[in-house]
């Protein structure tokens, strides 16, 4: 009997009508990650129960609906809510999502009222171990008032070097300062009359809040007293699998925090789906026999720590470029999220019986706009966005417990690396002459039929089941419904 072909799914652009389903696809083709991991996890389950109906011999199509288009026009949403944050509100109730702002991103600062006016306030991350800190978000222009320019900018380069943990620095007339303790940190806001605020002194704690799709352990509400936060003990990048618990955060008006551990999230050792290749990888051999779950989970293992090249590559060309500070400091965490996914991939590929082939690369000199542009698009828009979309489908299906529980989180880190993609194409694009950009949609093109081509092997029963991989035909249905989406 031929294996059934999945029913066709009915994208948002043909159900819900093109006004409201081109605003969800520029917002994702803008790099909004949130918005990003709803249209995947609604295309994810799409095509899951559609290819369930399939096998049961139903005939009728299965649409998109809730998933995406109930999150779209809440209708608790406040009148004087702006149009293009509409998006980005939760679902009815009191919590709402920590990235609230109009690019779907994580931004501790935009949200600060100090006590006194500053010129620029920028938040640093740092470690125990670190030799330095490096900016994570940042609103205003340092040093822009000061009396003493050059003054100023002289002590922000010291407190660089002297503050290597997570700190707060700001400027204003008077010159730059680093707030450390939570003591400065309440003289700085005064009244904390914002969630950003609130934010700050419990992430200056050590606790975790910027991821933008998990409703369920990064969120906040207002309350009489202040404000109550979800946030967890996630750190950007593990040597090993580790515990990760998410917490209450109670925050009065006044500054004072109460922190209450509220449950186990998970114990995470997360592989991953397709990622993004650097120019010059070698090619290696293969570590253990074709078509066995050992196998694939080392070839997986084995482009995880090839994305940590790409991804180094990548931030030194967009510094070397002039992008955007944000845009490089996003590329050097994708590094890092890619590290802790190749270790603990590699680790799953030795609980069944094969070594990762170490990486090996040929050094490439640094590429120019267009050259850099044209590889994002094929790597990050297309393959990475794809990966991400696995991501979200094995998720669910995955037999093999243990990887049925770290898979769910790997897809996020891999959608917002799909994001960066996306924030990368439209940064680049903007920069480029029209003939130029006609060639790197062509090139994009290419890789969708490339991918599409890709989609004719099938994995082993084993290796199928334990992973969630979906079937040829269904992988198929998957990149026509991003063809007709993100990829048109």
């Amino acid at each position: 009997m031929p294996r059934p072909t999945p029913l066709p799914i009915v994208l948002p652009t043909q159900q819900r009508g093109a006004d409201a389903a081109s605003e969800l696809l520029r917002r994702v083709r803008r790099g909004n990650a949130r918005a990003l991991g709803r249209f995947f996890g609604g295309l994810a389950r799409a095509s899951l129960a559609a290819t369930l109906l399939a096998a049961g011999g139903c005939s009728e199509t299965y649409v998109v609906g809730a998933d995406l288009g109930g999150d779209m026009a809440p209708p608790d949403m406040p009148p004087d809510m702006p149009p293009d944050m509409a998006l980005d509100m939760p679902r009815p109730g009191p919590w709402r999502p920590l990235c609230r702002f109009e690019d779907g991103g994580w931004r501790p600062t935009a949200g600060v009222r100090p006590a006194v006016p500053k010129d620029w306030i920028g938040a640093f991350e740092g470690g125990e171990f670190s030799a330095f800190a490096w900016i994570v978000d940042e609103t205003g222009e340092a040093c822009a008032g000061a009396r003493d320019v050059m003054a100023c900018e002289a002590e922000l380069a010291r407190l660089r070097d002297e503050n290597t943990r997570r700190h707060v620095e700001a400027t204003d007339a008077a010159g730059a300062r680093a707030y450390v303790s939570a003591d400065e940190m309440r003289e700085l806001l005064g009244d904390v009359d914002t969630p950003e605020e609130a934010v700050l002194l419990v992430w200056q704690l050590g606790y975790t809040a910027d991821r933008c799709d998990e409703l369920e352990h990064y969120a906040y509400r207002s309350t009489p007293a202040g404000w109550e936060l979800r946030v967890t003990d996630d750190q950007v990048c593990y040597e090993r699998p580790t515990d990760v618990y998410g917490y209450d955060a109670r925050v009065t008006r006044e500054g004072q925090v109460e922190v209450v551990e509220r449950e186990l999230i998970r114990n995470e050792s997360r592989p991953c789906a397709i990622g993004r290749r650097p120019e010059g990888l070698l090619p290696h051999a293969a570590t253990a026999p074709a078509a066995t779950l050992g196998r694939e989970l080392a070839e997986m293992a084995h482009l995880e720590a090839s994305a940590v090249v790409a991804f180094d590559i990548l931030a030194a060309e967009l510094e070397a470029l002039g992008a955007p500070r944000a845009l490089v400091r996003e590329a050097k965490r994708a590094a890092l999220d890619e590290v802790r996914h190749a270790d603990e991939v590699s680790a799953h590929a030795r609980r069944f019986g094969a070594e990762p082939a170490p990486v090996e690369h040929a050094p490439r000199p640094l590429r120019d706009l267009a050259a850099l542009a044209t590889d994002n698009a094929t790597e990050g828009c297309v393959r990475e966005t794809f990966g991400a979309l696995m991501g979200h489908r094995q998720a669910l299906r995955a037999a093999d417990r243990g990887l049925a529980r770290t898979l769910k989180g790997i897809a996020a880190d891999e959608t917002r690396h799909a994001a960066l993609s996306w924030k990368i194409h439209a940064w680049a694009t903007a920069r480029l002459d029209a003939e130029t950009v006609a060639g790197i949609e062509a090139a994009m093109q290419r890789e969708v039929t490339s991918l599409r081509a890709s989609a004719a092997r099938a994995p082993s029963a084993e290796v199928g089941r334990a992973l969630g991989l979906p079937g040829p035909d269904e992988v198929t249905a998957l990149v026509d419904a991003l063809a007709a989406s993100l990829w048109a």
